[in-house]
């Protein structure tokens, strides 16, 4: 229970943020650390059941990270989607640059920044300034809360500056795997503000993670269900990671 409730109140100090507008359920809750050497190629699905039209729609994302040292660490992502009408359009590219400022202290504790600058292919361009923390509060338990933070730029950027906040709880299995609660909620933008509850995107559902056994790959999976009105019904992604 003590557990429950840690992760309760890491949950409502970090309430606070996402941009107007839901894409599919391709982000992560990314942890703060960052290991010399370590160079990963990632592929993330996002399915949405039903969009606007009604039809089923699919975002694909496909990044690649390298670590300079032990404390800083670049990753390029590419992103598009299908809506449904059997078009793939190109959505996005983006550059993150992670700096971890705070190693895993004897308590468990950790965190990192990470600057990313976002290119779309319709809509505001923007940068973001992300402040990422995770406590292993045991051998199995783990959380995360991430705070993060947009500013558009370009000729079509929106004014204000948008919030969003995701939450995370893992427990470690035996056998390896890990399972666990995610949270996701977007605030909307500063200019136009907040609004209520239902106005915002708030999402919370279950996730599964892995590695194939013998191999240099692992696995997760997930689903976001919509607390709000402002969210969709369900959300779902599958990932597959290399590390070389």
């Amino acid at each position: 229970m003590s557990i429950l409730l840690r992760y309760g109140a890491l949950t409502l100090a970090f309430a606070a943020p996402a941009l107007p507008g839901h894409a599919q359920f391709v982000g992560g809750v990314f942890g703060p650390g960052v290991n010399d050497g370590d160079r990963t190629a990632e592929l993330r699905f996002g399915i949405l059941p039903e969009n606007g039209a009604g039809d089923t729609a699919v975002a694909a994302r496909f990044h690649y990270q390298h670590a300079l040292n032990d404390t800083f660490r670049l990753r390029g992502v590419v992103q598009g989607r299908d809506t449904g009408d059997g078009d793939f359009d190109y959505q996005l590219f983006q550059g993150e640059a992670q700096w971890q400022i705070v190693e895993t202290t004897p308590s468990g504790y950790s965190s990192a920044l990470r600057f990313d600058v976002t290119l779309r292919d319709r809509g505001s361009n923007s940068v973001a300034l992300n402040w990422t923390n995770q406590w292993n509060l045991d051998e199995r338990w783990q959380a995360r809360a991430i705070l993060l933070t947009f500013y558009g730029i370009g000729d079509e950027a929106f004014d204000g500056v948008g919030l969003q906040t995701r939450t995370r709880l893992t427990y470690k299995l035996d056998n390896g795997f890990s399972v666990g609660a995610i949270n996701f909620s977007s605030y909307g933008n500063t200019d136009a503000g907040l609004g209520g509850f239902n106005d915002q995107n708030h999402a919370i559902g279950p996730m599964a993670s892995g590695k194939f056994e013998g191999s240099d790959w692992s696995w997760w999976a997930g689903a976001l269900l919509g607390l709000s009105d402002g969210a969709a019904d369900e959300d779902f992604q599958v990932r597959l990671t290399k590390s070389f």
